[in-house]
């Protein structure tokens, strides 16, 4: 049955859904790596590992299980979902372990290239606190994951739009600042999602920035901000591409060393401008004796 996560942005890679518990219990159950990328051609095995620590005191059941995930919203949010038909791709060693206070486990799974869908194929490995013979509000669980990056065979299209650019046309500071909307126009019913390839350049002469955007899923769209260290004063042009998508937009820079160069270089003409004025009066009052 679908479960619907209403969290924000639930994409760091370590997922914290206590339930209500308090913040300080979530560090109790750790959960490493965060993020497993796997490429996998058609009809390949391969193996991983997760290590599963227990921060407290105290023994704690622990329960392994698999889920596949997509997104609901432009906001990141999250939908975790059951597909027995597919899940048999992602096995795990064991599906529960007992450690003891301050005591680590590796768990093996494996993927199955076979027994997934083609393309993009997002998942996640769960390991939650069990508390046998007591009420959940009574003892709340803590739970943590591995996200499941996996392209399996084919990938799946990675074509995107830029359908916002906000960058202020002056900047100053040490950074060019802006915020980008990424859409992804493919159809959800035959596509998942994928991280775009974003690039921020200044030109010309300027500083260019290459970064992985967050996943945005099929027919949704993801703002995010991004910055670029800049040393620049006058107009320039900011180029932002995302995968196959560009835009452009002109903005005015003090950035950098320019930012105490030019103000200072006001003041001196300031200056020299109120000498002048103040020598020219002086000069035209002895003319006129």
């Amino acid at each position: 049955m679908k479960k619907i996560v209403t969290a924000c942005i639930i994409f760091v890679g370590i997922f914290v859904l206590g339930h209500g518990t308090p913040a300080s219990a979530a560090d109790n159950l750790q959960m490493r790596p965060l993020q497993y990328r796997e490429t996998l051609d058609v009809g390949q095995q391969k193996k991983g590992v997760v290590d599963v620590a227990n921060g407290s005191d105290d023994t704690a059941q622990v329960a392994l299980t698999v889920r596949f995930f997509k997104q609901v919203g432009d906001d990141g949010t999250l939908e975790f979902y059951d597909r027995p038909d597919e899940t048999d791709g992602i096995t795990l060693d064991i599906d529960s372990v007992e450690l003891k206070g301050k005591e680590s486990a590796r768990i093996g799974f494996t993927v199955d290239s076979s027994k997934l869908p083609q393309g993009d194929v997002f998942a996640v490995i769960f390991a939650t606190t069990v508390h046998q013979g007591a009420p959940q509000t009574i003892v709340p669980s803590v739970q943590v994951g591995t996200l499941l990056l996996l392209q399996n065979g084919k990938v799946g299209p990675r074509s995107a739009a830029i359908t916002d650019l906000k960058l202020g046309i002056f900047q100053f500071g040490d950074k060019v600042k802006g915020t980008v909307a990424v859409k992804n126009p493919a159809n959800s019913a035959s596509a998942t999602g994928f991280f775009p390839a974003m690039k921020v350049a200044i030109g010309p002469w300027g500083a260019e920035s290459k970064f992985e955007g967050p996943l945005v899923y099929a027919g949704r769209t993801r703002s995010f901000d991004f910055s670029v260290p800049s040393n620049q004063f006058g107009i320039y042009k900011v180029t932002v591409v995302a995968n196959n998508a560009t835009e452009t937009r002109y903005v005015f820079l003090i950035t950098g060393v320019w930012r105490y160069v030019v103000p200072g270089l006001l003041v001196l003409l300031l200056i020299i401008g109120i000498v002048f004025v103040a020598f020219k009066k002086v000069r035209s009052a002895r003319s006129k004796k």
